[in-house]
């Protein structure tokens, strides 16, 4: 429902006082300035409620679905659906949290059916799922009078990814033994990450990293070490953290 401004509020008492000054000294003059107050004030309302409900948004995200530390490209397309002139809008799309700031945006007005694109970077945006609320559209005649606000979109759903770096390289440590398996239960207290399975023969090709020597002695044959990952085994990952785009 389209509402007086501070200033339209200020225009409609001076008509009122400009009729009743009109009344006391009986001067008709006064009455011509008091109805012309009070015309300025209808003709900016009916402007407003005719132009506000024929303006269309359309809001969309560039990337559609974000990573997390992108900015991404928030665009709104206004469309004027009515043969009168727009008057002044402001934009607010609330971010729900997404990033840091809202995004508010002002125009002067559209013409006639007309359309216009506004584009505009947000803050860098944080992991999750969002929904968005409505987009709100403020319309204010140009002599700043009346004013109106509508939804102009759905609320839209936004889910930002998190950033998952690409490692080149990386570096295992089973020395360091296990901490906890995935059940919460205490590790084996060993300085390998590998659990101890028994021996047996070395087959030709295999590496000789795992030689049991003992067994070896007691029967001259060459025999490994067999060794097994423990289910939910922790592994430690030393990442290289420091190059910028990892950061």
């Amino acid at each position: 429902m389209p509402r007086p401004t501070v200033r339209g509020y200020a225009l409609l008492g001076l008509a009122l006082a400009t009729y009743l000054a009109g009344r006391v000294l009986g001067t008709w003059e006064l009455y011509l300035f008091a109805f012309a107050f009070l015309a300025a004030v209808v003709i900016s309302w009916l402007s407003v409620v005719t132009t506000s409900r024929r303006v269309k948004v359309t809001r969309t995200f560039t990337p559609e679905h974000p990573v997390a530390g992108d900015e991404p490209e928030a665009s709104f397309v206004l469309k004027n659906e009515s043969f009168l002139p727009a008057p002044e809008l402001t934009l607010r799309s609330p971010l729900a949290g997404m990033t840091k700031d809202d995004i508010e945006l002002q125009i002067d007005g559209l013409v006639p059916r007309g359309e216009r694109l506004l584009s505009t970077r947000t803050a860098r945006v944080k992991r999750g799922v969002y929904l968005l609320p409505a987009v709100e559209a403020v319309t204010e005649d140009h002599l700043g009078v009346t004013r109106v606000a509508h939804k102009k979109t759905t609320p839209l759903a936004v889910t930002v990814f998190p950033h998952i770096a690409d490692l080149d390289s990386c570096a295992l440590y089973p020395e360091l033994g296990l901490k906890h398996d995935w059940s919460g239960n205490r590790g084996i207290h060993t300085f390998g990450a590998s659990e101890f399975k028994g021996v047996r023969p070395h087959q030709p090709g295999e590496p000789l990293s795992r030689i049991d020597w003992k067994s070896t002695a007691k029967t001259g044959v060459l025999m490994l070490r067999e060794m097994e990952e423990p289910a939910g085994a922790d592994v430690t990952l030393l990442v290289d953290g420091t190059a910028r785009e990892l950061v």
